[in-house]
């Protein structure tokens, strides 16, 4: 079993998150634009669920990519998919949380090996078990020490940017949604690491 490098998540992802830091805001946009539109807005919500599936391919996506009929042709599967992790989950979180948040993170590839591999719910649910086994733990970490560099960057832009008015909540909200792009490309990272063939494989971000 491949052990996940901590420290290579954490850089690969800030390099793959800003490579892509446009076309994840054309992204959203068009997801909040089309979410409003029925039976469209399965489709653009499913494909912008597996955002982190397409950044894993290591090149600057395209927005429009979340029209792909391909994903509402997912929609039974993914909505049977949805259901079997609600049950695992709360079933998990009855037992003092931790369990619920073990298998959070055990279930976190289902979607991307789902349409990844063109495999039904069952599988999927069983293959990102086997794929995040033994690394639970470093996914954990790996957001965390994200979600905390993130946490004090934005504390100390905060004391800096105080006093700029307009401009310092204009580069405040700038240097969030960077932030964002990072923690989605977190689990790309992740995900290419744990089901890659041999380390020479490895996602490498020009």
């Amino acid at each position: 079993m491949e052990k996940l490098d901590v420290g290579l998540v954490y850089t690969q992802s800030f390099r793959l998150g800003l490579k892509n830091f446009f076309s994840i805001i054309g992204t959203y946009l068009l997801w909040i634009i089309t979410i409003w539109i029925p039976y469209i807005n399965v489709g653009t919500t499913i494909a912008f669920l597996s955002l982190p599936l397409e950044l894993s391919k290591g090149k600057v996506i395209s927005p429009t990519y979340i029209f792909d009929s391909k994903y509402r042709q997912r929609m039974g599967e993914f909505f049977i998919l949805c259901g079997l992790k609600w049950i695992v989950l709360m079933a998990g979180m009855m037992f003092l949380i931790i369990p619920g948040l073990v298998m959070n993170i055990a279930y976190s590839m289902s979607l991307y090996i789902m349409l990844d591999r063109n495999v039904n719910p069952l599988e999927a649910l069983k293959a990102s078990n086997e794929t995040t086994y033994g690394n639970k733990w470093r996914i954990f970490f790996s957001l965390l020490l994200v979600a905390l560099t993130i946490e004090f960057g934005m504390l100390i832009l905060g004391i800096l940017t105080s006093s700029i008015g307009i401009i310092g909540v204009l580069i405040s909200a700038i240097v969030l949604i960077l932030s964002i792009a990072w923690l989605i490309a977190v689990n790309a990272v992740v995900y290419k690491e744990l089901t890659t063939n041999s380390a020479d494989e490895a996602i490498t971000i020009q």
